[in-house]
């Protein structure tokens, strides 16, 4: 059982760190990990498994509450790879996950390997000066789809071989209502 007032890990600061962390035949485990980063939360329930030193893998099970957007942006390199629009977007979201994958030399998970689910819940996130989003909005002379919100909007998500897809969800652009979803 740990107790951690503050913890320093790579470019990453958290707090609070508290839970069941178990140690044996080269795997530590995780049970009830809670821990403060990001403005938010994170329960931590998984597995760092070294048992073939040159190809560490993770199984995590995340439950994430009220993380920064930019923060998560900055902290985690991932994300900005597999999420592009994360780097335009700023707010709180809430995530429930589950994945595998494997680690390179540097901690990173290897892409081509990360499997898993899960769903984003977002408060209040806008997302503004997207490329994707200003075209739309020059192709329409009209700057109402140049920002889009996303207020209270369950995403779920899936994770296979690298590839994320998103599955189809409802929101409104520009006070026009639509649908997204893709990988």
């Amino acid at each position: 059982t740990t107790k951690i007032g503050k913890l320093l890990f790579s470019n990453m600061e958290m707090t609070a760190v508290q839970g069941a962390i178990i140690v044996k035949d080269k795997v530590v485990r995780m049970q009830g990990l809670s821990l403060n980063m990001l403005d938010g939360n994170m329960t931590v329930n998984g597995a760092y498994n070294t048992q073939d030193v040159r190809k560490p893998a993770v199984e995590f099970d995340l439950a994430i509450a009220n993380f920064d957007v930019q923060k998560t942006v900055a902290t985690f390199g991932t994300v900005k790879k597999m999420a592009a629009i994360a780097e335009k977007a700023s707010g709180k979201y809430s995530t429930k996950m589950k994945f595998t994958t494997d680690l390179d030399a540097h901690m990173s998970p290897v892409l081509n390997t990360l499997n898993g689910a899960g769903t984003l819940n977002t408060q209040n996130i806008t997302v503004s000066n997207f490329e994707a989003l200003n075209k739309l909005s020059d192709a329409l002379k009209t700057d109402k789809y140049r920002k889009l919100e996303l207020r209270n909007t369950n995403i779920s998500f899936k994770f296979e071989n690298g590839r994320v897809t998103v599955q189809p969800f409802d929101i409104a652009i520009g006070g026009v209502k639509a649908k997204f979803g893709g990988s």
